[in-house]
């Protein structure tokens, strides 16, 4: 869960960064004109915010404990690659993709 941990909680980047260290700052002036539709977008800022704290050394082990398990996948194709037959080979490679969706990445 490293890529989701570091997505909330990063001390830059974080949405749920409650230091208000952000790389992107925003301020909102009040117009008195009644609010668009594009106003009404949720962003960033909309979030309430919650107390999540960064982390590094937590940050790291999930990191590592992702590796150790994306290892075992990429272990587990191989041998099918070698070993057994087209649908093993698939089968691995959907273990992969599922990793992939619950630590909650898209590009790792």
């Amino acid at each position: 869960m490293a890529p989701l941990y570091k997505y909330l909680a990063d001390p830059i980047d974080g949405i749920l960064n409650t230091t208000g260290e952000s790389a992107v700052t925003q301020s909102v002036k009040p117009s008195g004109r009644k609010p668009s539709a594009a106003g009404m977008l949720a962003s960033k800022h909309a979030i309430p915010r919650i107390d999540l704290p960064w982390d590094k050394a937590l940050y790291e082990k999930l990191r590592k404990e992702n590796e150790e398990e994306l290892e075992g996948y990429k272990k587990e194709e191989k041998e099918a690659a070698e070993k057994a037959g087209e649908t093993e080979v698939q089968a691995a490679l959907g273990k992969r993709a599922e990793f992939w969706a619950r630590v909650g990445d898209k590009v790792y």
